[in-house]
């Protein structure tokens, strides 16, 4: 939360979590939703990786697809650089090879380049690219 806040105030705040516990609810008793965590030997959650599948419809310009979203991957910072992104990204992708999805897509933000860098480490390529101009700036 904090690269963000630091980085796009206008948009998030400097505290709080992504998800309440109803929302927690909600997306473990959702099918098409799945949340891999990653734990030590004491049961401590030291990463999690929230994936949703997602359909695509063909339409008159796009064919159909079925793809593995990632909604956010997270290792605690006291955990980083050992692996545990990479585990729990390679086990979103061996999921989504065995439902014989199309692709795996995320979004990262612009400024957030420790990400995108570990993405593209993981094979991942831009797709698209999504851009805007800030109009009001207090």
């Amino acid at each position: 939360l904090k690269i963000h806040s630091e980085n796009r105030p206008d948009i998030f705040k400097d505290s709080g979590s992504k998800y309440n516990m109803d929302e927690i609810e909600r997306i473990l008793s959702d099918p098409s939703k799945k949340v891999f965590l990653y734990v030590d030997s004491n049961d401590k959650v030291l990463g999690h990786c929230f994936i949703e599948i997602k359909e695509h419809k063909e339409t008159n310009t796009m064919h159909s697809f079925r793809y593995l979203y990632i909604d956010d991957l997270c290792v605690d910072i006291k955990y980083r650089r050992k692996g545990i992104g990479e585990k729990l990204y390679n086990h979103a992708k061996e999921y989504a090879k065995s439902l014989n999805l199309d692709f795996i897509e995320l979004n990262v933000w612009a400024f957030n380049i420790g990400a995108y860098k570990f993405y593209k480490k993981m094979g991942m390529t831009e797709s698209r690219i999504i851009m805007n101009d800030k109009i009001n700036n207090s």
